[in-house]
């Protein structure tokens, strides 16, 4: 066999072994770092401000409490006492009659529930919900 094959060989076994080594690699076993079993993001629209965060210089702080007629979901047409929180991740400014994405948790009579998002965001969900 001339050199150029013996070059050949080698470079193929090279990538042969990188590429069962990167396999092996991602065989891992993958844990979930937050549990989200029982928790669906559901669609509502505000009907009342029922306590307000809005700050006397302009600014949200802390929570808004808010009561939303649910459209989708274990709850759908009921009206929610619900909180808006005030950050960058998660919360909504509310107002009367705009939509918003609801994280609920439904157990029995129970509901747990938060305001997520505006429904200007919904395409980020649904390509996150449905993507994996």
């Amino acid at each position: 066999m001339s050199k150029k094959v013996v070059r050949y060989l080698i470079y193929i076994l090279l990538v042969c072994v990188f590429a069962i080594f990167v396999f092996k690699l991602n065989q891992t076993e993958k844990t979930e770092l937050v549990v989200r079993t029982g928790q669906t993001f559901e669609k509502a629209e505000v009907t009342e401000i029922l306590q307000d965060n809005l700050d006397s210089n302009g600014t949200r702080v802390g929570e808004q409490k808010v009561r939303v007629k649910m459209l989708t979901g274990a709850r759908k047409r009921e009206e929610l006492d619900i909180t808006s929180s005030s950050g960058y991740l998660f919360g909504a400014a509310c107002k009367v009659g705009i939509k918003v994405i609801v994280m609920q948790s439904v157990a029995g009579e129970t509901t747990i529930a938060s305001v997520l998002y505006k429904k200007l965001s919904t395409s980020t969900i649904y390509i996150h919900k449905y993507w994996r």
